[in-house]
């Protein structure tokens, strides 16, 4: 198989260089690779990591050793399946994708607009998986890290929330607008956006207190109510992370 290779890197035999990062590195500089022309594929975090100091995208496979969560949480910029989503995502191929096409494509909007939704909207459902296979949906209040593709949100340390996420960090998260009646129409005139994602905890407290200050940025008035609800409440929050895997908007009436 090595002539399917142009450059093989690794970890020195003395133990030297022996990070992702150095390891890429040492790869890139011998191929004279483009940033932008390289990924990284990884099946653990420190596969993540190692294309994000060197400023690449990085593709995690959940066919390897990473844990439930693992890829997502650690900021993977596309997730697959297998080798055929693989092959399909490499190659720009349309191939099988582990989310479904629109059904009624002359309805969708553009990626931007469907994330300007989602950017300036004030509550979202999150869908989670609940208790014996129902589904549980709840409004809640977030905000939208449109550059680096998350969505924030908090909540209480214990509930059916807490307990469906921690067995399973799938989600579905949707926001819908404009809700208007045109003349002859029964069903309204809509515009909405799907996410579809990985959610996890974020457990450092500096993060999580930054981030509840920005959510709040995004709803109180005043600073200094912020600071008030901040200091008051702060050790109560749970601050959520969705990692967005798939996303689609979509405008006209409901489905007929």
């Amino acid at each position: 198989m090595l002539e399917l290779f142009e450059v093989i890197s690794g970890s020195d035999s003395d133990g030297n260089n022996n990070s992702k990062a150095a390891v890429l590195t040492r790869a890139m500089n011998a191929l004279d690779a483009d940033k932008k022309e390289t990924v990284l594929v990884g099946d653990t975090k420190y596969d993540v990591a190692g294309a994000k100091a060197c400023g690449v995208d990085c593709i995690g496979v959940r066919y390897g050793y990473a844990a439930e969560g693992e890829l997502a949480s650690a900021g993977a910029d596309h997730i697959v399946n297998d080798l055929q989503q693989l092959k399909a995502l490499l190659l720009n191929e349309e191939g099988e994708s582990m989310f479904r096409p629109m059904r009624r494509k002359t309805r969708a909007i553009s990626d931007e607009a469907a994330k300007a939704l989602l950017l300036n909207e004030k509550r979202g459902i999150l869908a989670v998986n609940g208790d014996d296979g129902y589904p549980f949906a709840l409004p809640v209040n977030y905000f939208y890290d449109m550059e680096n593709g998350r969505i924030y949100f908090h909540g209480a340390k214990a509930g059916h929330k807490v307990d469906s996420l921690k067995k399973s960090d799938k989600v579905c998260f949707t926001v819908y607008v404009n809700s208007q009646y045109k003349e002859g129409e029964w069903a309204p005139y809509t515009q909405s956006t799907v996410v579809f994602g990985r959610c996890h905890l974020i457990d450092d407290a500096a993060m999580t207190e930054e981030k509840v200050r920005t959510l709040a940025e995004k709803y109180y008035p005043d600073k200094s109510e912020i600071d008030g609800e901040i200091a008051q409440s702060i050790r109560a929050v749970q601050l959520y992370e969705i990692t967005i895997e798939h996303l689609t908007g979509k405008a006209g009436p409901g489905d007929k």
